[in-house]
């Protein structure tokens, strides 16, 4: 069965991935990850989230598709060229807050509760050292 057929997806999403492509971003979401995170962000009314690796928007845009108007994300990435694309895209969403920045240096001064994290970036060094002490996700 072809579940991707069967998907709505954002109505950005077309000129995001046609934006991928051009930049020849190669680690961007696939659909089926993207209908995930759409369906976890709606299971979290309210919620606050958090996105390690922006990259060009593709799973922020599916986690903004699910999230109601009280939540709020947080997308961060280290390589503001690629984000800038995400940031055309879907900058004008009021619930969006895009920072370019190391995501274990955001983590270490990260004060509030997660309802969801989504990590999308390549490991770090000693990943374990900075996730195992935070005790962050509601």
């Amino acid at each position: 069965m072809d579940d991707v057929q069967y998907l709505q997806p954002p109505p950005q999403l077309a000129s995001i991935r046609q934006r991928t492509t051009e930049v020849e971003f190669s680690t961007a979401s696939e659909p089926l990850v993207g209908a995930m995170l759409r369906m976890l962000a709606a299971s979290k009314p309210g919620g606050r989230f958090l996105e390690l690796g922006t990259g060009t928007g593709i799973a922020t845009a599916w986690l903004l598709q699910g999230m109601d108007e009280r939540s709020t994300l947080i997308s961060v990435d280290n390589d503001g060229a690629v984000q800038a694309l995400a940031k055309d895209s879907l900058g004008a969403d009021k619930r969006l807050t895009l920072l370019t920045t190391a995501g274990s240096e955001f983590l270490r001064r990260q004060p509030a509760e997660l309802s969801i994290l989504f990590l999308r970036m390549p490991c770090w060094e000693n990943t374990r050292a900075w996730m195992t002490p935070w005790p962050l996700l509601n």
